[in-house]
């Protein structure tokens, strides 16, 4: 337990450095230490401050810790899973985005795991692993952004889901889809950032006949969030939380996927 409160006091100093993911590597680069931040950088997942940085951080841990051990892999994916689980007591703040991180790290958890994490974001209208809770379900909307940039071929799956969330009751998840759209259709040298993107700067993919008519419905979604009123929404560009709105993202998207849309 000694150990445990002095890794958290020593981990929570290092992410709130300016250059706290260089010195996550560094912690990462010596033996033996990924499995040894886990706990600690999961204890973090419940401050809103330290979240995403501690999701990332377990990426590039549960990373390094899938290819020397599948199996240890696993026990850390199906302990955030059944943090998911309301039997489990939890909320689950912050378990998407660290499975988001996770799963684009690693391809070989993101082929044994990409199917649970894009269940968090579909609403069958039956008994599923949908997330009801408004809040918790932005971090879901970003996590599979996550995913999508670094794995679309596993994401594409989700198109209809995640144009189907562009219509969200609430406005930041419907933001946060907007922008998880954007990262399936940018290539991976476009950053993932909530800002103008490049028209020319599209992932190949998409623009299949059969997807034809949901990137005609996505535009007309995205078009529709973008005359909302101003509605602020932070979202985490890889690095740091960046102050943007709904409709920003959703102009960005909408940007991104028309040179994929069939007319």
């Amino acid at each position: 337990m000694a150990r445990f409160k002095q890794e958290k006091t020593r981990l929570t100093s290092i992410l709130q450095q300016d250059d706290w993911q260089e010195a996550i590597n560094h912690e990462l680069v010596r033996p033996g230490q990924a499995p040894v931040l886990v706990n600690p950088l999961l204890a973090f997942l419940n401050r809103p401050e330290l979240r995403h940085k501690a999701a990332w951080s377990l990426g590039r841990a549960v990373a390094l810790i899938a290819a020397e051990s599948m199996e240890q892999a696993r026990v850390i994916m199906r302990r955030m899973m059944w943090s998911m689980n309301e039997e489990s007591g939890n909320l689950g703040w912050g378990i998407p985005e660290a499975m988001g991180c996770i799963l684009a790290e690693s391809p070989e958890l993101a082929r044994e795991y990409g199917r649970i994490l894009l269940s968090y974001g579909h609403d069958t209208g039956i008994e599923d692993n949908f997330v009801d809770h408004a809040p918790l379900r932005r971090g879901v909307r970003w996590a599979i952004g996550r995913f999508a940039a670094a794995r679309p071929e596993a994401a594409l799956r989700a198109l209809p889901q995640m144009v189907a969330a562009l219509d969200d009751p609430d406005p930041e998840a419907a933001g946060l889809a907007a922008w998880a759209l954007g990262q399936l259709a940018a290539r991976p040298a476009e950053p993932a950032s909530p800002g103008p993107a490049s028209p020319e700067a599209v992932r190949p993919g998409l623009a299949d006949q059969e997807n034809a008519p949901l990137l005609r419905q996505a535009l007309e979604r995205l078009r529709a969030l973008e005359e909302l009123p101003e509605r602020p929404v932070q979202i985490f560009d890889g690095s740091r939380l960046v102050d943007t709105t709904v409709k920003a993202l959703a102009a960005a998207a909408r940007r991104l996927l028309l040179p994929q849309t069939v007319v």
